[in-house]
């Protein structure tokens, strides 16, 4: 484990700094990686002698964290809970004055949210949160990973029952919340009924809460666990079930055997740890073991004192005696089954600490242990002292696998005690979806990312186990390909020179997947090609194409989606089938000839429907003139050293389907341009007796031929070369500026001076390039934020046209990349634009967008 940069906040007077830490830290960690924490509150004077602290969100994207957003809302407490849902677009803040509060994404930009829910129990603050389950779940099956070729085979598909079923299939859409005197509410969302209900965890005796977690089995109860602090007192667990019934929602609540800490049974130390400080569950959802699997209810519960903290892990077992329950736990059994009273938290390990925990995160990544022996990603929690130490431990046996010193705690002038406000340990913190990477709050507000290697015990550098890690970096490549989250914590732990193999491995996989797993993965596929070439070392042309091939890829699959077949007859082929068809057979280099060959009622598209269409159009012709124009040497065709294969345009080249997929593209083109001309973009060309369409189709042909398996990628010949040199003398050859580069951190944290020091608002000049503005050989350290460069024209990379130096236009920028897009306003994307849809949630590299705010 190691530290990977550290963002801290402007440097001010330390006595304000302090008044504007209200309360205990909170934070959370989205799917798409986006970071949620508390830490500054802002202030308001309201007089010269009295002063507020209003609470504040802050979001930040972790691959360019100096660059923050912050909210505030109407929380006038503490906020102590935060939570991100399954898609990272609305995040869940509750507060210690009762009040919970649903922001939502706006225009899927970073930095724009709206609170469009909220709930408030008046004088109860909230302990913990969490959003309703729905109906399955992807295990990462450690059995299976290695001995399955099929990728969506490999992860075990696991039924869950909804949290809360409404009619028919549909299920609730909502959270449900703890309070700090036994509440539970849940809140339903999208429905016209009844959407809120509340209920006392026992109706019986009062019950304080001071710390509490939430769970989910596959049965679709609810599982909560409380404490009220003391290690006198046992653990509570009940189980919630949720009902329709009647348009209304109905809650249900039993209580499970209970769990005493096992190190307040020794006399010797029951007074050392008096405070039950953290209560986790170990599996957030808990599916039904499986034969010669593990138990999923797991709990984590920490005890602390003065002198250090004792870590256990107990699990919900059935008793094979039932008259062996202990008197404790059968006493504590109310409203609950028959078959609850034959299940104990049996006590499974447990690790002393010689300092305070202060904060605990679980493993995000859902495995289905068995039990072989697995030293992969997601075998270990992570636990912060607040002496600077973080460790790893072993999520069964709680051994240490790694620690790192943070910062030591500093003591006062006097050295009589320490001082804890002064000190550098994290206070609060969370796991990545992938486990390989850990994001945390420390006591100065400031905010630190840690890489955790993928497999426990190895280095990632380690040369003896080089060909193991790959392998694991690989499969978890594959679930990030599979179930849609971000791979950017995965590339964080990687180094430059292992991009190759694991690019080498996963082509490989892909094209064993059948035809159907391919066409439904392909754009992510080409996505994760592309952002692990951006962090190669010395292959700049490697990334831009498979940036090209993405918005090939792209480009096809809005053309498909338009045409429509004019016949339902099984015989007869659609027509992406028979522009495949005609072209993979024919060589003929002449596209008014093939044209001939085809009927245009089957590729007829509506008027308004082909002028939607003129950005992707003029996009892909001028991504084509640029792939046969980027090499004016044939020396970089006739040497085919790997050396060589860093330059632009040579991969697609060489590259036979997507040469072949040109070609289908450019027909279709073709046929529209011939039976629609005045719908259709114009490329003009200085020569009279060219045109561009027929033309580039000829010298994709020609290259196609070089690529077929029988011709063995026989180099192009001298005049093929001389024919793509000229095209520049009489067809416009844009620029490569509208494919991203690296801009944030990512690929630039390997470098030997270690970790990296930033500043919240204040961008480091030796990341930020031209790329916004141009793609020269200059590096400017002009934040794109301000906009205030005037100089350089600007590119929109998802229409690939210029706008300006200083665009009148919304803009919106990606948070990876920097690149900028006019920002679509709702009436422009009712209109039928397919390719503006496809990246309104994302950039071309994945990134999310910002708004750009102009000053």
């Amino acid at each position: 484990m190691e530290l990977a940069f550290v963002t801290n906040w402007p440097k001010t007077d330390a006595n304000s700094c302090i008044k504007k830490l209200l309360g205990d830290y909170v934070c959370s960690l989205s799917c798409r990686n986006t970071f949620a924490f508390t830490a500054i509150a802002e202030s308001k004077t309201i007089s010269t002698e009295r002063e507020i602290f209003i609470p504040q969100v802050h979001i930040i994207d972790p691959d360019r964290p100096w660059e923050l957003y912050s909210h505030t809302g109407d929380h006038k407490d503490p906020i102590t809970v935060l939570e991100w849902d399954s898609s990272g677009t609305r995040l869940l803040s509750g507060d210690a004055g009762g009040r919970v509060v649903l922001w939502q994404m706006k225009n899927h930009m970073l930095n724009d949210w709206s609170c469009t829910t909220e709930t408030h129990i008046s004088g109860e603050p909230i302990v913990s949160i969490a959003w309703l389950h729905g109906i399955s779940k992807l295990y990462y099956d450690v059995d299976n990973i290695e001995c399955n070729p099929n990728w969506l085979e490999v992860f075990k598909f696991i039924p869950f029952q909804p949290s809360l079923q409404l009619h028919g299939s549909s299920h609730g859409e909502g959270w449900i919340a703890v309070t700090t005197q036994g509440l539970v509410s849940v809140k339903l969302l999208n429905v016209k009924e009844e959407t809120e209900v509340t209920q006392r965890l026992s109706q019986t005796r009062p019950i304080h809460v001071a710390v509490a977690d939430i769970a989910f089995q596959s049965s679709g109860h609810i599982l909560i666990a409380v404490a009220d602090g003391s290690t006198r007192l046992p653990v509570h667990v009940f189980r919630v079930s949720l009902t329709w019934e009647f348009n209304k929602v109905s809650m249900k609540i039993d209580q499970l055997p209970s769990y005493i800490v096992r190190c307040c049974m020794d006399f010797n130390i029951k007074e050392k740890y008096p405070t039950i400080s953290h209560l986790k569950f170990l599996n957030k959802e808990c599916m039904d073991p499986q034969p010669g699997s593990r138990a999923t209810e797991q709990l984590v519960v920490c005890a602390s004192g003065s002198n250090g903290s004792c870590i256990e892990i107990c699990t919900l077992e059935k008793d094979p005696d039932p008259q062996h329950i202990p008197l404790v736990f059968q006493g504590t059994q109310i409203n609950s089954e028959k078959s609850s009273s034959q299940m104990i938290w049996m006590h499974r390990a447990m690790h002393n600490d010689s300092s305070t925990v202060s904060a605990i995160a679980m493993p995000r990544l859902p495995l289905n242990l068995s039990s072989k022996i697995y030293n992969g990603p997601g075998m270990c929690l992570a636990v912060t002292n607040v002496d600077g130490t973080i460790k790893l431990l072993h999520r069964l046996t709680l051994r240490l696998c790694d620690a790192y010193k943070y910062e030591r705690v500093k003591p006062d002038s006097q050295g009589k005690r320490q001082k804890v406000l002064q000190g550098r340990h994290v206070v609060c913190m969370e796991m990545s979806n992938s486990c390989c990477a850990l994001m945390g709050v420390d006591r100065a507000g400031s905010v630190c990312l840690f890489r955790i290697p993928p497999t426990l015990g190895q280095s990632v550098d380690q040369s003896s186990l080089r060909t193991s890690t790959i392998s694991v970096v690989v499969n978890l490549f594959i679930y990030c390909l599979v179930t849609g989250y971000d791979q950017w914590d995965v590339i964080l732990r990687l180094l430059p020179n292992m991009v190759e193999l694991i690019i080498e491995k996963l082509t490989k996989g892909f094209d064993n997947q059948p035809t159907a797993t391919q066409e439904m993965l392909m754009m992510r596929f080409m996505s994760t090609r592309a952002a692990l070439y951006r962090i190669a070392a010395g292959v700049t042309g490697k990334a831009t194409d498979a940036f090209g091939k993405l918005i090939l890829h792209s480009f096809a699959n809005v053309i498909r989606s338009q045409l429509q077949p004019t016949s339902h007859s099984p015989v007869k082929k659609g027509p992406s089938d028979q522009l495949t068809a005609i072209c993979s057979s024919n060589t003929e280099p002449d596209i008014d000839k093939l044209r001939a060959m085809l009927d245009p009622r089957d590729f007829d598209i509506e008027t308004s429907t082909l002028r939607s269409l003129h950005v992707p159009i003029e996009f892909l012709v001028n991504l084509a003139i640029l792939l046969l124009t980027a090499n004016h040497s044939s020396n970089y065709y006739q040497k085919a050293g790997a050396h060589h294969y860093h330059k632009t345009g040579i991969l697609i080249l060489k590259d036979a389907s997507t040469l072949e997929l040109f070609r289908e593209l450019l027909l279709l083109l073709r046929i529209w341009s011939h039976d629609k001309s005045d719908a259709f973009p114009s490329f003009p060309t200085t020569v009279e007796n060219i045109d561009a369409i027929p033309h580039l189709y000829k010298l994709f042909t020609q290259f196609w031929l070089c690529c077929k398996e029988e011709n063995q990628h026989s180099e192009p010949s001298e005049e093929l070369i001389d024919e793509c040199v000229l095209l520049a003398s009489y067809l416009q050859v844009p620029s490569w500026e509208f494919f991203p580069v690296t801009e944030g951190i990512l690929g630039k944290l390997h470098s030997p001076h270690g970790s990296r020091s930033f500043q919240f608002d204040t961008g480091p000049g030796s990341l930020i390039s031209i790329v916004t503005f141009g793609m020269g050989p200059e590096k400017y350290t002009r934040s794109t934020l301000d906009m205030l460069d005037r100089n350089h024209t600007k590119t929109d990379i998802i229409s690939g046209r210029f706008i300006g130096t200083f665009p009148s236009q919304e803009l919106r920028r990606c948070s990876r990349c920097s690149s900028l897009s006019v920002l679509p306003t709702p009436e422009q994307l009712t209109i039928a634009k397919p390719w503006e849809h496809n990246w309104v949630r994302t950039c071309i590299c994945g990134g999310l967008w910002k708004r750009v705010i102009k000053k």
